[in-house]
Parts: C-alpha cells; sequence; structure tokens
C-alpha cells in the first residue's frame, strides 16, 4: 500500500516517504543534568551579550535584593545585598524566573578570575551552595572550583 501522507516544505507537497528517503539523523547526542543539579547561578558569554544568572530560589533565599554585591574566595563566589569591605553594587533585573546581572565587566572577572572555559560553550552553571548570614543578611556562597 503506497504512503499517501504529504508535508508541504518550501510550498511544495512532499511525500512523506520521499521526504524521509534520503534524511539523514543528528548525531549530537542529548547531554542532560540528573535530577537534583539545577543551577544558583550561571555565567553566560554569547554574542547577544555577557551576562550572570540568579536562579528564582536563590534570590529568594536572599530575600529578592534589587541591588547584589559580589566577592570571592579561593573557591568560591559569594553574594549578597550587604557584603563587608565592598562598595560596588550591581543592578538585578528579573526576567521570567531568573534574576539577571548584566555586566560584561563582571561576567569576564570571575571568568578570568576561576579560569573558566568557555571555548565550546557559552555559558557555565553551578550548583553547589551554602548560605550564611553578614549580620541580618543572608549570603551565598557559590562553589565553582
Amino acid at each position: 500500500m503506497e504512503n499517501i501522507l504529504t508535508n508541504t516544505i518550501n510550498n511544495k507537497e512532499v511525500m512523506t516517504e520521499e521526504l524521509f528517503k534520503n534524511a539523514i539523523g543528528s548525531i549530537i547526542k542529548s547531554k542532560s543534568r540528573t535530577a537534583g543539579e539545577a543551577g544558583v547561578m550561571s555565567i553566560v558569554k554569547a554574542r547577544t551579550g555577557n551576562r550572570n544568572t540568579l536562579s528564582k530560589e536563590l534570590l529568594a533565599k536572599l530575600n529578592n535584593p534589587q541591588k547584589i554585591q559580589i566577592a570571592y574566595t579561593e573557591d568560591s563566589v559569594i553574594i549578597g545585598e550587604k557584603l563587608p569591605s565592598n562598595d560596588s553594587s550591581f543592578n538585578v533585573k528579573i526576567s521570567g524566573a531568573k534574576g539577571m546581572v548584566y555586566s560584561a565587566g563582571l561576567a569576564r572577572e570571575i571568568s578570568e578570575l576561576f579560569e573558566l572555559d568557555f571555548s565550546d560553550r557559552t555559558s557555565i552553571t553551578f550548583n553547589e551552595v551554602e548560605y550564611v548570614l553578614n549580620e541580618e543578611y543572608p549570603v551565598a556562597v557559590i562553589k565553582i572550583k
């Protein structure tokens, strides 16, 4: 029995059998995270711009600040509304369920400081976080290395 299903491609009707006759399947395999690995922070270095994204959960734990401050240890990024001996703040813009920090300089600083390799990707996500208090302000300590 002949396949009578048709598809329209470039305004031309094509028999389904003919459509798949010379098709080649993708060789790329899907990479998925294992359950429980939701990221708290990502660094994005793309043609569309460099930025840091913060998860909804991270922002909620920090009491949804409109501005954050950043500090570093040897293996972590520290994020909070108020950090000791820190005079610079970054605006947090809400986009969907995430917070965005649009600062190419900050993305570059973190990338260089922790020697992050973006040669085959546009973003790196981190998921290991610990929350502490600085006076009455919650602070996130995000493990990078």
